[in-house]
């Protein structure tokens, strides 16, 4: 009788463990499906071009350059911002702390907008492409030259 319990209680251990592993598969094959349907989202994406691309010719100027102008303040107001507590610190008098936060302010600046653009997917514009490594390096070598 203990053998015929012990054997009934195995096959259902033996059960509810075929039971898991069907339930298992199945949130595989969902998770599969789920995954297939995002690549195929994807590929009609980038077929369609809808990652912010923009032909040549509808890019408008006036709002790029806006745009730039609110990169350059944003960057550059928490740029400084941020080297407030180590520029007290560091500096003696004044004029050295406007120094210091105006250099600050300049390369925060730069990088601002070398970021905007460096981040951008209008590769036919050859400004783009030489200024954005140019003011990374003038920025670098700023910041060297000051030692900061």
């Amino acid at each position: 009788m203990m053998f015929g319990l012990l054997l009934f209680n195995n096959v259902l251990t033996v059960l509810h463990c075929i039971n898991k592993i069907a339930e298992s598969q199945r949130e595989l094959l969902q998770a599969r499906e789920m995954i297939d349907e995002a690549q195929r989202s994807l590929t009609s994406s980038l077929e369609e071009g809808s990652f912010g691309d923009v032909p040549n010719g509808d890019i408008d100027e006036d709002s790029e350059r806006l745009e730039s102008v609110k990169a350059a303040a944003v960057s550059s107001i928490v740029g400084v911002l941020a080297s407030l507590p180590i520029s007290f610190y560091e500096v003696q008098d004044l004029p050295q702390l406007f120094l210091r936060s105006s250099i600050v302010f300049i390369s925060c600046a730069l990088f601002g907008v070398t970021f905007r653009y460096a981040v951008r997917r209008d590769l036919d514009n050859i400004q783009l492409k030489t200024g954005a490594p140019a003011a990374f390096a003038f920025v670098r070598g700023k910041t060297r030259q000051h030692g900061f």
